[in-house]
C-alpha cells in the first residue's frame, strides 16, 4: 500500500481528520494533504513525528509490504486488552518468567521462531488479528485465560457499555502510545500543565502525542510520582484566598467509576471539553454536582458529569510566596 494512503487509513481507523492530525503532530494540514493525494513521502523530521504519534516504527510506514502479517485485533475495547495485558503481566512474574524465556518456550511451541520483540507488543497490548494460535501457546505456557477475554468478549467491535458511547474506541495504536506515556511518567516525573498549555490539554488530553510534549515536574524524593498523578498551574482568582494564580497544584486522578463516591467539599480541578477549572464539588444528584468557589463573588453552578472528561483530586499545593519577616523583640 502506497504511504500516503497507509497514512489516511490510520487516521480514518481513529477518526480524525486531516487537519485534526496535521495539528496534533505540528505539522500543515495542507502538507499533510499532498502526502495523501499526491502520495508523496514526507521530509525525515515530519515522518518521525508520524512515528511518533501513530506508534509505528519508521520502515513500519515505509515499507508496508508486510503489514498485513502485523495487522491487529480491530477496534478493540481497550479496558478487555488492558485486562489482559496485566494478566500476562502478573502471570509470567508469578511464574518468575522473563520476557525472552516466553518467546523461548512460544518458538518451541510454534515449531518457528519467534522473536523477543514479537512476545514484547502482546505486553503492550498488540494482539495478532490472524495467528491466533499465538495467544493459545501464551495461555498454556503461563496458564492465564485470555484468548476470550481478547477474542470473543471484544470480537470486530467495542463491548457494549451501559449508556451511550464515549466516541470512538482506542485503537492498539493509541494504547501503546499510552502505555509508553505511563511508564515514561513513572520515570520522569508528573506531567506539568501549565496555564499557556490549558486549552490544549483541554482539547487533547487522552493524545500520547500532546501529552509527550508536555514538561514534566521532577523534584527528588517527590512522593509522587507515574501518570495518575498531575500538576496543574491555577488560574483566575474564583478560588482565593486558598488558591492564587500562578499555584501549583499536585493532583491525583479520579478514575469514572468512582466519580459518584468522591468526598465533598474538597478541591478537584476538572477537565471539560475546551477549559480546565478548579473547584469544590458536592453532590447535587447523581448525575450533577455543585461547583462552589472559595471566592464568594463567584456564584455556585450546576456542573454535569456527562461534561467532564477528567477528574483530578487537589492533593498538595505549592504556593511560591514567603510570610514576610516578622520583627521579634530581644530578649537577651
Amino acid at each position: 500500500m502506497a504511504f500516503g494512503k497507509e497514512i489516511k487509513r490510520l487516521r480514518d481507523s481513529i477518526h480524525l481528520s486531516a487537519q485534526k492530525l496535521a495539528d496534533l503532530i505540528g505539522i500543515d494540514a495542507e502538507r499533510l494533504r499532498k502526502w495523501e493525494q499526491k502520495d508523496l513521502n514526507p521530509r525525515e523530521e515530519d515522518l518521525a513525528r508520524i512515528e511518533s504519534y501513530f506508534g509505528l516504527p519508521l520502515e513500519g510506514i515505509m515499507n508496508l509490504e508486510n503489514l498485513r502479517d502485523a495487522q491487529l485485533v480491530p477496534r478493540l475495547n481497550t479496558d478487555a486488552i488492558a485486562k489482559a495485558v496485566d494478566r500476562i503481566i502478573e502471570a509470567r512474574e508469578s511464574k518468575g518468567l522473563t520476557q525472552a524465556a516466553v518467546a523461548d518456550k512460544l518458538a518451541a511451541a510454534l515449531g518457528q521462531t519467534y522473536s523477543l520483540r514479537q512476545y514484547q507488543k502482546m505486553e503492550a497490548g498488540e494482539f495478532p488479528k490472524f495467528k491466533k494460535e499465538v495467544v493459545r501457546q501464551v495461555e498454556v505456557i503461563l496458564d492465564v485465560p485470555i484468548y476470550e477475554l481478547i477474542y470473543e468478549q471484544t470480537g470486530n467491535a467495542p463491548v457494549r457499555q451501559d449508556g451511550p458511547p464515549e466516541g470512538p474506541p482506542m485503537s492498539h495504536m493509541a494504547m501503546r502510545r499510552k502505555r509508553k506515556m505511563e511508564e515514561d511518567a513513572d520515570n520522569d516525573g508528573i506531567i506539568y500543565v501549565p496555564i499557556a498549555a490549558q486549552a490544549g490539554y483541554a482539547r487533547s488530553y487522552s493524545s500520547g502525542l500532546y501529552l509527550h510534549q508536555l514538561q514534566k515536574f521532577v523534584l527528588p524524593g517527590f512522593p509522587y510520582r507515574g501518570e495518575k498523578y498531575r500538576v496543574f498551574e491555577v488560574k483566575g482568582d474564583s478560588m482565593e484566598p486558598t488558591f492564587k494564580e500562578g499555584y501549583h497544584l499536585i493532583c491525583e486522578r479520579i478514575q469514572q467509576e468512582a466519580w459518584q463516591q468522591i468526598a465533598e467539599f474538597y478541591a478537584y480541578i476538572i477537565v471539560l471539553e475546551s477549559d480546565i477549572i478548579l473547584k469544590r464539588l458536592a453532590f447535587k444528584d447523581q448525575e450533577n454536582y455543585v461547583a462552589i468557589s472559595d471566592n464568594e463573588f463567584y456564584k455556585q453552578f450546576l456542573l454535569p458529569m456527562k461534561d467532564i472528561k477528567e477528574l483530578w483530586l487537589v492533593k498538595r499545593k505549592m504556593d511560591w510566596e514567603m510570610a514576610p519577616g516578622k520583627k521579634y523583640k530581644i530578649e537577651i
